[in-house]
């Protein structure tokens, strides 16, 4: 991660509510294993995660 990002993540880091961060690190997280394990062609790079208690968009 470069300075630019890094601070970026800390500014995003204020600005979410604690449950959407949480979605935030694991969907991160299934990123990784997805990779990982080479499952990233098959998705096309794409995930996506719900954030309880918000409204579907």
């Amino acid at each position: 991660m470069d300075k630019t990002s890094a601070i970026d993540a800390i500014r995003l880091r204020e600005d979410v509510r604690e449950i959407e961060w949480e979605a935030r690190v694991e969907l991160a997280a299934a990123f990784q294993i997805f990779y990982g394990n080479g499952w990233n062609g098959s998705t096309a790079n794409h995930m996506t995660a719900l954030i309880p208690d918000e409204p579907a968009k």
